[in-house]
């Protein structure tokens, strides 16, 4: 059973989502779920068998961040609320959508480095590129992401001479018996500010805004093909429409089927509980959080 309902309530800067249902959990699998270079983008839509997933024996805990932008003293407040998260059960990840090495003064010093080190320390699981990691260039996005011990997700950036996917789409955590993936989008626009090309010039990089929400359904499909029971994007599009054709969380939504959350950011506002249809006419979760504020996903 799929939790439906949900409350709100705020207290001491953390936005606490309640399922009331039968505990809705996510956790920890070794293995990267993707190969690094995918064929050709399927004219239709592979159908996906659904299944009734199963239930975990603990509650699942999500701690999750989107655009701090080098706000660091958030982080001792993440690092105690896993911890007490953990102290209740192990079903304990935390997450980010993006933009966290660019905006402030530690970050600008060390090109990200430390915020790299201080989100070790907290202990990330999964995290999506926002379009501010590539601030510091593309080696140094490279460099920063290859630090990271959290897993790094990203369903559209693809090198265009060679095809291959520099990141996995989706990470896949187990919580006892229940599969959940995590899959990263980072917003198309990234390509109009920051360059993509290589050294001579020539086109390197593409955020795929040409057939973007084809190719999220190409990776949300094979998440569920993989065995995911979940799957819950990390989305730096922001929900707002974007001009130029760019992607953004709610067409998202109701342009794909298979995902069951999206945890949004990069719009820089809040929202708090939104019910978006998807293409099935079916009413999933959209949330994005006014930045830096760390926040919290109980089930």
């Amino acid at each position: 059973m799929k939790a439906k309902d949900f409350f709100m309530k705020s207290r001491y800067g953390f936005v606490m989502l309640f399922a009331i249902c039968n505990l809705l959990f996510w956790g920890c699998n070794d293995d990267d779920p993707v190969e690094s270079k995918v064929p050709d983008l399927p004219t239709q839509e592979d159908p996906v068998e659904s299944k009734e997933p199963d239930l975990p024996t603990q509650q699942i805990v999500v701690l999750y961040d989107n655009d701090v932008h080098c706000t660091v003293d958030g982080y001792p407040m993440l690092v105690t609320a896993r911890n007490e998260c953990l102290s209740r059960t192990n079903y304990v990840s935390t997450v980010s959508s993006g933009d966290f090495s660019s905006g402030g003064f530690v970050g600008a010093v060390s090109k990200g480095e430390q915020i790299v080190e201080l989100m070790n320390y907290v202990g990330y699981d999964v995290v999506a590129l926002g379009n501010h990691e590539l601030d510091y260039g593309m080696s140094q996005m490279f460099k920063l992401t290859e630090a990271l011990d959290a897993s790094v997700v990203c369903a559209n950036l693809k090198n265009v001479q060679t095809g291959a996917y520099p990141y996995p789409a989706y990470k896949i955590i187990r919580y006892g018996d229940v599969d959940v993936a995590y899959i990263g989008f980072t917003t198309t626009t990234t390509g109009t500010v920051t360059s993509l090309c290589d050294e001579q010039g020539n086109p390197l990089y593409s955020f795929m805004r040409e057939n973007f929400y084809e190719n999220a359904q190409y990776f949300i499909n094979k998440a569920r093909q993989e065995g995911a029971d979940y799957v819950i994007a990390l989305a730096h599009l922001g929900d707002t429409p974007k001009t130029g054709g760019h992607a953004n969380s709610m067409e998202l939504i109701s342009s794909t089927t298979g995902l069951d959350a999206v945890i949004d950011a990069h719009d820089h506002h809040v929202i708090e509980q939104q019910l978006v249809n998807n293409k099935e006419d079916r009413p999933l979760y959209c949330l994005l959080l006014r930045e830096p504020i760390f926040n919290t996903l109980v089930s």
